[in-house]
């Protein structure tokens, strides 16, 4: 049986029942099957079996990874064989894929995600899709991703960290590049591990995922896991700590697990249309504990929070500096006792809850709001 679980300018995610856990965390635990296949616009893309291609191509540890990006071409797809891949920092420059021949990066296995060790920047990824893969900080101050503008992109089924060795100050930064990423698509991946205020400045500022673009940046995290940010969010959106410069809009923040974190979700400054929905929230650290804290919001409408669970926290939506008519919140729950427990297991395949009332939010829920 497929579910369908998440829509975004004609792309539906869709996966096979059972098959939908993050790859392998750091606890060594296998990771469960991948999502079976990514509808585009009405075109099956099956970026964990085999695929139609203009070319496959197969790269293992050792080799170069920059440069096999780099040779890739609409159609084509990169496969990644199991061990460490080394890369330091890279960023390679990219080839554009289309609608029809989108440019697909992936795991060879997905009980064996291939390790990607250093800090990966990636400009204008105009129709790649890259899943199955674990990508590990280790070039200090760097993160591990840097998705910088780019059309349609998808990074699905994988899992982020490092971070809090190297002292950036995002696991994942989803930024401009020559413009603002357009039609964008994060999901069913595991982040975690986000800095943990070690470098001089970090004060609430180290996030597992950092939505830094400027201006329209439509796009949607999804299904994901989140989780360890103690000194920042687990997910911002917002332009630094300017509050008058433009942030990130039209962002959709949907259906994500997250835990152990000042907030889970920062939404700062001068931006519009960022919306949630469908979040379980757990544990808020900060010194006021919140699961969506709406910080210095500036624009009418700037954002929306409803059917968002949160548990032990003081607050689920807080926005003691942003005027009402910059928010709007509705159906959002929040428990501090025990019988609300989600009762959950901590790691990339974890938070699976057996509360079943919480069972009704985030990263495995079939409900639909």
């Amino acid at each position: 049986m497929v579910r369908t679980l998440s829509v975004l300018f004609g792309v539906t995610l869709a996966l096979t029942a059972g098959a939908c856990a993050a790859p392998e965390g750091d606890d060594g635990s296998d990771g469960e099957e991948s999502a079976e296949a990514l509808v585009w616009g009405g075109r099956d893309i099956d970026y964990v079996g085999a695929r139609d291609s203009a070319r496959t191509r197969h790269i293992a540890p050792g080799q170069d990874l920059k440069g096999a990006l780099e040779t890739l071409r609409a159609g084509d797809t990169l496969i990644l064989d199991p061990g460490t891949y080394a890369v330091g920092g890279i960023s390679p420059r990219l080839a554009r894929g289309s609608a029809s021949q989108r440019i697909v990066v992936r795991g060879s296995d997905p009980r064996r995600p291939p390790l990607i060790q250093g800090y990966v920047v990636l400009h204008d990824a105009d129709h790649w899709t890259f899943s199955g893969l674990r990508v590990q900080a280790t070039v200090p101050g760097k993160n591990a991703l840097f998705m910088a503008g780019g059309i349609h992109w998808v990074v699905a089924d994988s899992e982020f960290f490092g971070a809090s060795s190297t002292g950036a100050f995002a696991n994942v930064a989803i930024a401009d590049s020559a413009a603002p990423p357009n039609g964008w698509l994060f999901t069913q991946s595991c982040v975690h591990d986000a800095g943990r205020g070690t470098v001089t400045g970090h004060d609430d500022t180290d996030h597992n995922v950092y939505v830094m673009a400027t201006g329209s940046a439509p796009g949607v995290l999804s299904r994901n896991i989140l989780f360890n940010a103690t000194n920042g969010s687990n997910v911002k959106v917002g332009n630094g700590g300017n509050r008058v410069a433009p942030g990130a809009s039209n962002v959709k923040l949907e259906y994500n697990t997250t835990y152990n974190a000042n907030h889970q979700f920062l939404i700062f400054g001068n931006l519009s249309g960022v919306a949630l929905k469908g979040n379980l929230m757990i544990r808020s650290t900060g010194r006021t504990p919140v699961g969506i804290y709406f910080n210095d919001l500036s624009r009418a409408g700037s954002a929306t929070a409803a059917h968002d669970y949160g548990y032990l926290m003081d607050h689920n939506v807080w926005a003691p500096n942003s005027p009402a008519s910059t928010y709007a919140e509705g159906d959002n729950p929040r428990y501090n006792d025990p019988a609300s427990d989600p009762d959950i297991s901590v790691g990339c395949r974890g938070f699976r809850p057996r509360n079943a009332h919480a069972a009704r939010y985030g990263r495995y829920t079939a409900v639909q709001y």
